[in-house]
Formats: structure tokens, sequence, C-alpha cells
């Protein structure tokens, strides 16, 4: 598994993603949501800067979440090689 932790000075959302290019298109993207803390959105880009759309397949597992002073924080896992045709 590899894990990931984000630490960004936002309110109410964060999102992050994982691509062969390092561009938005193909990317494999986790979205965390503070009005649904509980969940952690597995989705994916099929066009450059558009909406993510929900993976059918979720792989990222949400590891915590803490919102504080304007910052938040996300720690987030998923395999490396998921198996998931729609991951890159």
């Amino acid at each position: 598994r590899v894990h990931f932790a984000l630490a960004v000075k936002a309110l109410g959302w964060v999102g992050f993603g994982i691509s062969e290019a390092g561009g938005m298109l193909g990317a494999d993207m986790a979205l965390y949501k503070t009005s649904n803390p509980s969940n952690l959105v597995d989705a994916y880009v099929i066009e450059g800067r558009s909406m993510p759309l929900t993976d059918d397949c979720q792989d990222w597992t949400l590891e915590g979440a803490t919102s504080e002073n304007g910052w938040l924080i996300v720690e987030m896992s998923r395999l490396l090689d998921t198996n998931d045709g729609q991951d890159r």
C-alpha cells in the first residue's frame, strides 16, 4: 500500500490525484469533503480539466482526517496497483 497525507489551508474539501503524465487527464483521484467526514470518494478524469467522475471501484481508504484553524489534514492509502481499469 502507498500512504499519503495532505495538509492544506482549506475549508470544505480537498482533492488529490495520481496520473501517468502529471496532469488531470487520466488521473485517479481521491476527493474528501468535510460535509461527509467519514467518506473518501475515488474518482477519475477522462478529459482534461473536467469534473471528476465517481470510479466504479473505490480503491482509496480514508485513514484519518482533521479540520481546525483553517487547515484540513487528510490521510489516505491505496494499493499501488489496483487492477482497476479506470485507474492508470
